[in-house]
């Protein structure tokens, strides 16, 4: 949502005043026009964000794979083949472990249970890439885990084709563990993210300022992930400009406009520009401007 229409109210049972406590104390809401449009920017943060996990996600998991499959087989994650550094015949099998066959076992019964109930399959059988697509983020933060790094273990073997871009260490151990610290952070507020909770959320934020440092933290979180996977991937975000706009949302011009503090600018327009404006209106359609004086700058034009 763009624009918050004047005198917004709070509807219980849709948005309770409950639920919008913590936004009235940190960014100094004093009507509930504020107070809505702060709680509908949070949405538009989660929104935002959710393109960019997502992205880092899904360059993860397939990284990975990618690199396991071709030594370890299709069904790489299966106990018989995947080894780890803590074995012991008939012993104990480490925690990190048993979470990843869960991981996969759990995704695999997922896509039997999705296929019976679309197709009516009564013995459906789950492809090698519906399991990995089904998996949840998680999946990813245990197969980093120091318990596969060895002589023979999948990691240091193939880190470098799953760790594409520039290491923040020449230690393998170092570049691992930092990968791992670094999902489990992304993940810990992609579960916020999903849910549409507060996610500006953490210890220490207090104002607006904090909430606003805080999120732009964890953009670079990703980025520094997916630069260390593919930076390919991470200039593709930049160049489609998907990045500008997770960074544009995780701040106070926007929470501002969204509160309804902002001001629109009168003008004039003539010839192209209005034409551009008014079939934007018309068709209401995202219309794209470009203007070629100092060099290409291109707007999105879109009615409210």
């Amino acid at each position: 949502m763009l624009h918050v229409p004047a005198s917004l109210q709070v509807t219980e049972g849709v948005i309770t005043r409950e639920r919008l406590y913590s936004y009235a104390a940190v960014f100094h809401c004093t009507t509930d026009d504020e107070l809505v449009g702060s709680y509908l920017w949070n949405v538009a943060a989660c929104s935002a964000l959710f393109q960019l996990i997502t992205a880092a996600e899904v360059t993860l998991r397939n990284s990975v794979d990618g690199a396991l499959r071709p030594d370890l087989g299709s069904y790489w994650w299966r106990k018989q083949t995947l080894q780890y550094k803590n074995f012991v015949p008939n012993g104990p099998v480490p925690d990190v472990v048993k979470k990843l066959r869960e991981k996969f076992s759990g995704s695999a019964k997922a896509v039997i249970k999705a296929k019976i109930e679309r197709y009516q399959t009564p013995n459906a059988i789950p492809t090698h890439h519906e399991t990995i697509a089904n998996t949840d983020f998680a999946t990813w933060e245990y197969i980093l885990d120091e318990e596969f790094l060895g002589p023979g273990l999948p990691w240091p073997k193939h880190m470098r084709r799953v760790f594409r871009g520039t290491w923040p260490d020449s230690s393998d151990r170092t570049t691992l563990r930092f990968a791992r610290e670094v999902v489990a952070d992304i993940r810990a507020i992609r579960n916020r993210v999903y849910h549409n909770e507060p996610v500006w959320k953490a210890f220490g934020v207090q104002t607006e300022a904090d909430a606003m440092q805080y999120l732009q933290s964890k953009i670079t979180k990703i980025e520094s992930l997916l630069s260390l996977i593919e930076p390919q991937k991470l200039e593709m975000l930049r160049q489609s400009r998907v990045l500008a706009h997770v960074y544009r949302v995780a701040s106070l011009p926007e929470l501002r406009r969204y509160q309804g503090k902002t001001s629109p600018v009168n003008i004039k327009p003539v010839g192209k520009v209005l034409q551009l404006l008014e079939a934007a209106h018309v068709s209401d359609e995202t219309r794209i401007a470009v203007v070629r004086a100092g060099g290409k700058k291109y707007y999105a034009i879109q009615p409210l």
